[in-house]
């Protein structure tokens, strides 16, 4: 979210940043793996359960962040980081 809104803001300030971006990281993470990161960071006891795969759910996918690279930004946080802060009080 951090990252997002710093991104928004360079593409407001540059004037090459005129079409559409992925916003992401460039690194891919499971579901799974995202609810147990919430789960790590907000110390909850949730648990996770499991269902059968659906049809059109989608295997897998990462953000292609290369336009986002060449138009100078960066990540300043990764996933684990970023969860902390937005879970931070």
């Amino acid at each position: 979210m951090i990252d997002a809104a710093a991104f928004d803001v360079l593409a407001a300030e540059t004037p090459s940043v005129d079409s559409v971006f992925n916003a992401g990281y460039g690194a891919s993470m499971s579901i799974l793996q995202l609810a147990q990161e919430i789960i790590r960071v907000t110390g909850s006891s949730s648990t996770i359960e499991f269902q059968p795969v659906r049809s059109g759910d989608i295997r897998h996918s990462t953000a292609d962040v290369s336009k986002l690279l060449a138009a100078g930004w960066k990540p300043a946080y990764d996933v684990a980081r970023g969860l902390e802060l937005l879970a931070a009080p």
